[in-house]
């Protein structure tokens, strides 16, 4: 199996200051959509910030909600049965 991380995404119920936020600190250029703020830098996956509605951010430490994922592409030549293979497995179901 071959995947490819494509895109991290971030929840955020005000998308411009978390955009603003992963910007200065990281730099890059902005895609403004009215959902979605894309942050892209050389040699990363592009940064998602997704409008989240009612998103709290996590307490520290012990929080609960989610705030973050990540995607991932499965390449050519692999295929989602290997996929559900393994992750049953890791988790310990039977396949």
């Amino acid at each position: 199996m071959t995947f490819s991380l494509t895109s991290l995404i971030v929840d955020a119920a005000d998308l411009e200051s978390e955009s603003s936020f992963w910007h200065r600190l990281l730099g890059g250029s902005i895609t403004r959509t009215t959902t979605h703020h894309f942050l892209q830098l050389d040699g990363f996956p592009v940064i998602v910030i997704q409008h989240a509605p009612g998103q709290v951010p996590p307490q520290w430490p012990g929080g609960a909600t989610q705030q973050m994922h990540f995607d991932l592409v499965l390449l050519r030549g692999s295929s989602w049965r290997d996929v559900g293979q393994v992750a049953a497995s890791l988790s310990g179901a039977a396949s």
